[in-house]
């Protein structure tokens, strides 16, 4: 067998001699796939390795240097001939190595432990920006993003401007693209408004993989259309989107693209028909609608058709989403206009939802959805936030949903009732608890008696009374945040601490204005 193949090498040689130089392309790989044998017999563990090396053979002619045809049936003496030229491209290697973005080095310590304490850092990133316009060079496309995870933000932006290499290397590795956020805000002047729709018309012209986009159009037609032209180019990559006012013409041609990799999206002042194609568009795992823009406000506070089927869809297709933030009465209305909870497949961790409405209740039908919809996600529900509801839906997560640890509720305050009367079962797991609206004491202290185990707690206005309660009573706390008290209850409670060895020692006290 090995005669033939030494036959057949001489044959493929002397054709290629004959053929003036034809075959020589196919003669050095059969050289070098040699080489490369032996190479990976050595070094059977670091592939990485040896395609560097052979890439430096090749560079460098070394075949030329020494190769007879009989050492292509002979694995031993070749690895005698070639072991000068293995030691020295492998010190070559390790170097090149060592020159790319560099902090791999932990990933690949066998490679780097002789030069690690030799090799100044700084010095070799410099001298491959002089030496080296492609800071990969001879390093498998595999091993790409491995090695530019490591440059964090700072060194990302500096390297780019080094060369077009190191621009487009950056460009199109996800680890280094996820690092960095495209910002773009318009405002109001001729020459900013120029500025921003030149940036998103060079945009959409470069290979850059952006991953996670911010825009503030202010409602410009110009802009908003540039933006959403360039938002269909980088769809298949885009990871985190959020967009802020926009106004733009939507129809059959701009509006089939797919958010295939989204797991943020965040929409406020959209308007409805942006909104429906974005959640047609997307799968995501965090989802944020704050308020429908007044270039199309619904006055008849009815959900049009359009938005159903598009809510029903979104419901019905979601299996990743985990986490819901809505703002407002119409996304509210939106959400649970009609009763979804047969359909939905996702199971959330957190859900947050805020209508803003102080003096005005959403419809009783769309609170009965609400409360269809939280009994589907009571086994996963972690974290909720609802304002301005009814009892009955107070009387759903307090009773149903065990697994919560966050719970902020809020009771319309015009709406007349008892804590007792809602019929409360106690619930260990809770450990954050805020009710801004209730300041009955004695519903306060009704409240958290049905949750002994929490450590943070929050209402609008801290007594006397409920801040002794809290003291003597709530033994895990350790932040009690309020946005006035009735006097100096912080003193107070110093006072009665030091008094008492049985008070909880522990409460760090916050007069907090801003929260919400």
């Amino acid at each position: 067998m090995n005669k033939l193949i030494f036959i057949n090498f001489v044959i493929v040689c002397s054709s290629a001699v004959a053929q003036n130089g034809m075959f020589k392309g196919f003669v050095d790989d059969t050289i070098y796939g040699a080489i490369h044998v032996v190479l990976k017999n050595q070094y059977p563990h670091e592939p990485e390795k040896t395609d560097c090396m052979i890439a430096d053979f090749r560079q460098n002619k070394v075949a030329d240097k020494f190769y007879t045809p009989d050492l292509l049936v002979d694995q031993d003496k070749l690895a005698k001939k070639i072991q000068p030229f293995i030691d020295e491209s492998n010190y070559n290697c390790t170097f090149q190595f060592f020159q790319s973005p560099l902090d791999i080095l932990a990933g690949y310590s066998s490679l780097f432990t002789l030069l690690i304490s030799s090799i100044n850092y700084l010095y070799l990133n410099i001298y491959t920006c002089v030496n080296f316009m492609d800071p990969l060079r001879n390093i498998i496309i595999d091993l790409h993003d491995l090695i530019l995870q490591h440059l964090n933000t700072n060194e990302i932006l500096e390297h780019s401007t080094v060369s077009r290499y190191w621009y487009e290397k950056i460009g199109n590795s996800r680890q280094c693209m996820k690092k960095i956020r495209l910002a773009l805000k318009f405002w109001r002047s001729t020459a900013k408004e120029q500025q921003i729709e030149e940036k998103l018309k060079i945009l959409k012209n470069i290979s850059r993989r952006y991953q996670n986009i911010s825009i503030d159009c202010r409602f410009d037609k110009r802009v908003s259309t540039e933006f959403w032209n360039l938002l269909s180019i980088l769809a298949d990559h885009i990871v985190l989107l959020k967009i802020k006012s926009i106004n733009v013409t939507i129809d059959g041609s701009n509006s089939l693209f797919k958010l295939r990799k989204l797991e943020e999206l965040k929409i406020v002042y959209v308007p409805v028909n942006v909104r429906n194609v974005l959640l047609i568009a997307c799968n995501p795992v965090k989802l944020k609608l704050k308020l429908v823009s007044p270039l199309n406000w619904n006055k008849t506070n009815k959900t049009d058709t359009e938005s159903l089927a598009c809510i029903r869809h979104f419901m019905t297709t979601n299996e990743r989403l985990k986490d819901v933030e809505i703002y407002g009465a119409v996304q509210y209305r939106f959400f649970f206009d009609e009763d979804f909870s047969k359909l939905i497949k996702f199971r959330l961790n957190s859900l947050k939802i805020k209508n803003d409405l102080r003096l005005s209740l959403i419809p009783e039908e769309c609170e009965r959805n609400l409360i269809d919809f939280l009994a589907t996600q009571q086994e996963s529900l972690e974290k909720i936030f609802i304002d301005v509801c009814r009892p009955a839906v107070i009387r759903q997560v307090f009773n149903n949903m065990k697994n919560l640890t966050l719970i902020h509720i809020e009771t319309v305050v015009m709406t007349d009732f008892k804590v007792r009367d809602l019929n409360l079962k106690l619930n260990e797991n809770v450990v954050d608890l805020r009710i801004p609206y209730i300041t009955n004491n004695q519903d306060i202290k009704e409240i958290l008696q049905y949750t002994p185990n929490l450590t943070s707690l929050f209402v609008a206005h801290l007594s006397i009374e409920t801040m002794e309660f809290v003291a003597w009573n709530m033994k895990k706390l350790t932040i009690l945040k309020y946005r006035y008290d009735e006097i100096d209850c912080e003193t107070l409670y110093e006072r009665l601490k030091a008094a008492n060895v049985d008070v909880n020692q522990n409460i760090e006290m916050v007069v907090d204005y801003e929260y919400t």
